[in-house]
C-alpha cells in the first residue's frame, strides 16, 4: 500500500492524530479528542483485505507463509502456549467497517511488540485467551464470563505507519469490568502501565460513618437477610428456567460480599451454605451444581457458569468464615461429612483440570488455600487425591497464562511444604 503523503510531514504540521483522524477526509480537528470513538472507514484503498471478508478481497499470500501460519494457529488456539501469538501480517478493514469505540491507534511500534504486550497484560489481569495468528484475533473470556475479541488491523494511507487495536465485546457481563479490562489492554498495547482496577468500594458498608444512625436496621434486624435467603432458595429450587437458578446464585454471591453487606449478614449466609443451619435447600442446590456433570436440559456453557458460580459461593463462604471465626470454620468442616468427603476431592479435581477450565481451577485453589492450613483432615484428604501434583500442574499453567493462578499455586505449594 502506498502512502498518499509523508507521515512525518503530517505529524510535524498537525501532531500525532488519534485513530479517527485521517480516516475521514472531512474530519475536523478538535482540541481534545477522547480515546474511544466510533469510526467509519470511508477512504478507499487499492488493496482492501479483512480476514472475514469474501475470498476475492483477501490479500495474496505466499503458500509457505500460509502453511507456517496454519501450524502456528494449531498451537496458539490452545491454552498451553499463548505466547505464540505471532502475527505475520495485518489486513486493513474494508471501507464500510465501523471500528468499535474501544480501540486505539498505536503508531511507530512493531507488530510483534504489540502482540507481546497484549499477551503479557492478559496474563497479568487473568483473562483466558485463544490466539489466532492467521486472522490477528485473540478470543478472550474474563473471570466474570464476559467474552471479547481483540482484533489487530493495519492502518492505510497517511496512517500506514500504525496499527489499530480494537477490543470488541461479544457477550453480556459487567460493563464496568469489561471497560477496566479494555483500558488495561489498550494501555498495554501503547506501552503504558495497565489500568488499575479500583471499582469496588474502599470502605465496607459496616464501616461507613454516615450509616451509624442506621445501626438498628443493619445489625439488629436480620429479617431482611432471612427474606433474601428464602428468596434465593426459592430461585435455586425453581425448575422452570435455568435463568432463575442463575439469579439465585448471583443473589447468594452478592450476600457474601463484605464490602456491601454487614458482618451479621455474611455470618448468617455462611451458616446456611456451609452448615445448613437454615434454608437447607441452598446447600443441596450448591452440591447438585458441583456434582452435576451433564444435563440434557442445560447447555454446556450455562452449566459451566452455574458450576463456576457455585464454586465462587463456596470459596467466599469459607474465606469469610475463616477470616471472622476460624473455630467456627473448623467446626463446620468436622460436622459436615460432605465438605470433607465430597467437596475436597472435587476441588482437587478442578485444580487438576486447569487447562480445561482455568477459572474453576483458580477458585478451587483459593478455597483450598483458605481451609487446608486450619484442618489436618482437609490437608490429608487433599493430599490423598493428589493435591501436590495438581498444584505443580497449575503452577506451570500460571507461568504460561495467568499470574494470579501462579500466585495461588505458590501459596498452596508453600503450605504443603510445611506439612
Amino acid at each position: 500500500m502506498s502512502n498518499t503523503s509523508n507521515p512525518n510531514e503530517y505529524d510535524m504540521k498537525y501532531g500525532s492524530p488519534p485513530v479517527s483522524q485521517g480516516l475521514h477526509n472531512d474530519f475536523i480537528e478538535l482540541p481534545s479528542v477522547p480515546k474511544f470513538r466510533f469510526v467509519k472507514f470511508n477512504q478507499r484503498s487499492q488493496s482492501v483485505g479483512l480476514s472475514r471478508a469474501p475470498p476475492q478481497l483477501r490479500l495474496k499470500r505466499n503458500h509457505a507463509i500460509e502453511t507456517q501460519e496454519r501450524d502456528n494457529l494449531s498451537k496458539s488456539t490452545s491454552y498451553n502456549e499463548p505466547s505464540t501469538w505471532k502475527v505475520a501480517e495485518l489486513n486493513t478493514p474494508p471501507d464500510d467497517y465501523i471500528v468499535a469505540r474501544t480501540s486505539r491507534f498505536v503508531k511507530g511500534t512493531l507488530l510483534s511488540t504489540i502482540c507481546t504486550r497484549i499477551v503479557q497484560v492478559l496474563k497479568k489481569i487473568g483473562v483466558v485467551a485463544q490466539y489466532d495468528s492467521v486472522h490477528a484475533v485473540a478470543n478472550c473470556e474474563t473471570f466474570n464470563f464476559t467474552k471479547m475479541d481483540i482484533c489487530l488491523y493495519s492502518g492505510r494511507g497517511d496512517f500506514s505507519n500504525g496499527i489499530i487495536v480494537e477490543v470488541r465485546r461479544k457477550s453480556r457481563g459487567s460493563g464496568m469490568e469489561f471497560m477496566n479490562d479494555c483500558r488495561s489492554i489498550l494501555d498495554a498495547a501503547e506501552g503504558k502501565q495497565p489500568f488499575d482496577k479500583k471499582w469496588t468500594p474502599d470502605t465496607s458498608v459496616s464501616d461507613m460513618k454516615c450509616l451509624d444512625s442506621c445501626g438498628d436496621i443493619f445489625y439488629n434486624k436480620l429479617s431482611y437477610v432471612t427474606e433474601a435467603l428464602d428468596l434465593s432458595e426459592k430461585y435455586l429450587k425453581c425448575d422452570c428456567s435455568i435463568d432463575v437458578k442463575m439469579l439465585g446464585l448471583n443473589s447468594l454471591n452478592s450476600l457474601l460480599d463484605h464490602k456491601v453487606c454487614t458482618c451479621s449478614t455474611v455470618v448468617k449466609v455462611c451458616q446456611s451454605i456451609l452448615v445448613g443451619k437454615s434454608n437447607e435447600g441452598i446447600q443441596r442446590a450448591l452440591v447438585s451444581f458441583l456434582e452435576r456433570t451433564t444435563d440434557k436440559n442445560i447447555n454446556n456453557e450455562t452449566s459451566q457458569k452455574c458450576r463456576s458460580l457455585a464454586l465462587i459461593i463456596i470459596q467466599k463462604a469459607f474465606h469469610a468464615a475463616q477470616s471472622m471465626c476460624i473455630d467456627a470454620c473448623c467446626l463446620a468442616l468436622s460436622e459436615n461429612p460432605w465438605l470433607l468427603e465430597t467437596l475436597i476431592p472435587l476441588l482437587v479435581s478442578e485444580v487438576k483440570n486447569v487447562d480445561e477450565c482455568p477459572r474453576n481451577a483458580l477458585i478451587s485453589l483459593r478455597c483450598l488455600n483458605d481451609i487446608t492450613p486450619i484442618s489436618i483432615a482437609v490437608m490429608n484428604k487433599a493430599q490423598e487425591y493428589g493435591f501436590l501434583e495438581a498444584c505443580e500442574g497449575s503452577k506451570k499453567f500460571g507461568e504460561r497464562c495467568c499470574d494470579t493462578t501462579l500466585h495461588e499455586s505458590n501459596i498452596a505449594l508453600n503450605i504443603l511444604s510445611r506439612c
